[in-house]
């Protein structure tokens, strides 16, 4: 499996115009974001957020619709590898690259805001966005890549997880407060599903519909 996330980040790293857009538009966003005497937002988590949405359709894109159509997850099922372990490589390095987006994100903003409005991160906010923000975009990942093998219709797919995204990243809020729970339950709850997803593809996905 250890060699299936390898091969993901690499992958991701050689796509040169997505890699290229997705770390110019990241850059801009976290300087823009971050300079200025006041914030009506918490800049790290305001930049967190809008470059974590990217992730899945841009990264998590490349890791399942892509090795689909060009085939390459037929190489991978003739490896000794089964479909769990495949799919839980895939979702680790999403996960490992969201983090590393994240780090980055708040380097750039410790090496701006000294200079402008002189916010520092939180605590809270270093937890949601090195740990609760990689686990959401983890399972919007997991659930993107079921929904690859499954329905074969991209602009779907595409509309359902923007829709999926939005609801989480505006009404996450509200359904904390309804609910009163900490950040540590939202973590726990994500790493718990994006676990569940992982074990059930076997029952959700077959090689036949990958080979289609």
């Amino acid at each position: 499996m250890w060699a299936i996330i390898e091969k993901e980040l690499k992958t991701f790293f050689r796509k040169k115009k997505e890699r290229n857009i997705f770390f110019i538009v990241m850059i801009i966003w976290a300087v823009t974001l971050h300079i200025g005497k006041k914030h009506l937002y918490n800049p790290y988590f305001t930049v967190g957020v809008l470059v974590s949405f990217f992730i899945p359709y841009i990264y998590g894109w490349i890791a399942f619709y892509e090795e689909k159509k060009n085939k390459n997850l037929l190489y991978l099922l003739s490896s000794p590898l089964d479909i769990k372990e495949i799919f839980a490589g895939k979702i680790i390095a999403l996960f490992i690259f969201t983090v590393g987006i994240e780090i980055l994100l708040i380097a750039i903003g410790m090496i701006i805001n000294p200079f402008s409005a002189g916010i520092y991160p939180t605590v809270s906010d270093l937890i949601t966005l090195i740990l609760t923000i990689p686990v959401g975009m983890t399972v919007i990942s997991a659930i993107l890549g079921v929904s690859i093998m499954i329905i074969d219709n991209p602009f779907i797919i595409k509309i359902a997880i923007f829709l999926l995204i939005y609801f989480f990243a505006f009404k996450g809020e509200k359904i904390k407060n309804i609910f009163i729970i900490s950040e540590w339950y939202y973590i726990l709850f994500g790493i718990l599903l994006t676990i569940g997803i992982i074990y059930l593809t076997p029952f959700l996905l077959n090689k036949e519909k990958i080979y289609d």
